[in-house]
């Protein structure tokens, strides 16, 4: 199934990472700085050397002419821009590929104590609060998340046991960029922290969801959903 598609993607090769934010790429005989939109490492994406897709940005004024959208790897083209995920969940929830039959209502970015959820759903008369992440690392056909250690990613998982003890659904959803993916594992090695509270959620009754995705061209692709490692 379709989920987006790109106008005036361009081919180039990652030359540096110079901070968080801020890439430089070639294209023919032109260097250009490309804005990261996507805080994890990507050691085994974002590489010298590397072939990447770029998008032309959308925002007139900005530093940065051109966008980061996808890096090469042996299973193909790795979506690594984050801005894309709440568009790419949402195609999700509009296509029924999570909740079927009662009219699904989503509100984006949502406050709840001092942390702001990707979203709360409404499915007939459920109440389902949501965060989702995005994975681009797999190592062996198994998904990981992070791959890089997240604070801010555990006190997500701490807010929906929160939400989940007051009563309401709550959900962990890992948007998997990786299509040789064939099994999701929290990434014990790099973040146990985050691994330790995302265990303590699922034996709390929080749900999991991981829909692979991939490039067939300009368009990023619905594959198929994939377990969790049994823990």
């Amino acid at each position: 199934m379709k989920i987006l598609s790109f106008e005036n993607l361009l081919d180039g090769v990652f030359i540096e990472r110079r901070n968080r934010f801020l890439g430089i790429v070639q294209m023919g005989n032109r260097y250009v700085e490309v804005a990261v939109r996507d805080s994890g490492r990507l050691e085994e994406l974002l590489f010298k050397g590397n072939k990447v897709k770029i998008i032309p940005s959308k925002k007139s004024g900005r530093k940065t002419e051109y966008d980061l959208l996808s890096a090469y790897s042996d299973a193909g083209f790795v979506l690594v821009n984050s801005s894309l995920h709440r568009d790419i969940f949402q195609r999700i929830l509009d296509e029924g590929l999570l909740f079927s039959g009662d009219k699904v209502i989503s509100k984006p970015e949502v406050k709840v104590r001092g942390s702001r959820l990707d979203f709360f759903v409404e499915v007939g008369d459920r109440k389902i609060w949501i965060e989702t992440k995005g994975c681009t690392l797999a190592r062996n056909r198994i998904a990981l998340f992070p791959d890089a250690p997240t604070l801010r990613g555990k006190r997500h998982v701490e807010e929906l046991i929160e939400l989940k003890r007051e009563g309401y659904e709550s959900m962990i959803v890992f948007l998997v960029f990786r299509s040789d993916a064939e099994v999701f594992s929290p990434n014990f090695e790099t973040d146990p922290e985050f691994s330790h509270a995302f265990i303590s959620a699922i034996k709390e009754g929080i749900k999991v969801f991981c829909p692979v995705f991939g490039f067939k061209g300009d368009s990023l692709y619905y594959l198929r959903n994939i377990p969790m490692v049994r823990i």
